[in-house]
């Protein structure tokens, strides 16, 4: 049996796990509306996104969280941590979400996909 996939994070002192399962990376697809490679490599550093990528990846452990209440969070921990980095927070959380079971699955089955289309070439 493989482990799950996952990236500890702190916010305001309290740890939380960031875990993309197949439903938060549907929610990204579904905010975003478009698909989650498109999302990823086209992700601008911000504040939105940063909290967007949290929110799904905390909504496995707290399924009614929402976006405000995840930048409530993070506003918190921003007022209080002078030293907290967005693009830092931005790098783990796509690692996160890149390094899921559900993630690597479907890239696995993308490259399929192009490596049959490119040999019909």
């Amino acid at each position: 049996m493989t482990q799950a996939t996952f990236k500890k994070i702190k916010i305001n002192g309290e740890e939380h796990i960031l875990k993309f399962t197949f439903n938060a990376i549907s929610d990204l697809e579904e905010h975003y509306q478009k698909g989650i490679f498109s999302v990823v490599q086209g992700s601008a550093i911000g504040f939105n996104t940063v909290r967007n990528f949290y929110w799904a990846g905390m909504l496995w452990k707290n399924p009614s969280l929402t976006p405000h209440h995840v930048g409530a969070m993070l506003e918190k921990e921003m007022e209080e941590n002078e030293d907290y980095d967005v693009e830092e927070q931005m790098k783990i959380a796509v690692e996160a979400l890149t390094t899921s079971k559900a993630f690597k699955l479907m890239a696995k089955r993308a490259e399929a996909k192009q490596a049959r289309e490119d040999s019909k070439n």
